[in-house]
């Protein structure tokens, strides 16, 4: 698993709470390398985005072949950009939406946090 943050704060928190080894913070100047270099290493075949704009484009890239990128928030307010037709058609890439609060309106009472 690889996890994305836009800040030192949050990366530090995943880490510690959750013992997760790859936490990413965007906001860092190596942030695309360091992506790249654990991406290829990895092979990942799952993204999940909240945060919309150019983080969607720059996730799709790092997929694997067959990838799926599913699409479920907007924090930064910013239309989806940066998607390669060629990640789609020559890639397989698979771009879902997938809307939270219908999911958690479908659950029981006690299914819910």
């Amino acid at each position: 698993m690889i996890a994305l943050v836009r800040d030192k704060k949050h990366k530090e928190e995943l880490e510690k709470e959750f013992g997760l080894k790859h936490v990413l913070d965007m906001s860092q100047k190596d942030f695309e390398k360091t992506l790249d270099s654990i991406c290829e290493t990895m092979s990942v075949k799952v993204a999940l985005d909240c945060v919309g704009g150019d983080t969607t484009g720059k996730l799709m890239r790092h997929l694997g072949f067959d990838g799926v990128l599913i699409h479920y928030g907007n924090l930064s307010g910013k239309e989806l950009s940066g998607i390669e037709s060629k990640d789609l058609t020559f890639k397989r890439k698979t771009l879902k939406g997938f809307n939270v609060m219908h999911w958690v309106k479908g659950l029981k009472e006690d299914e819910r946090l």
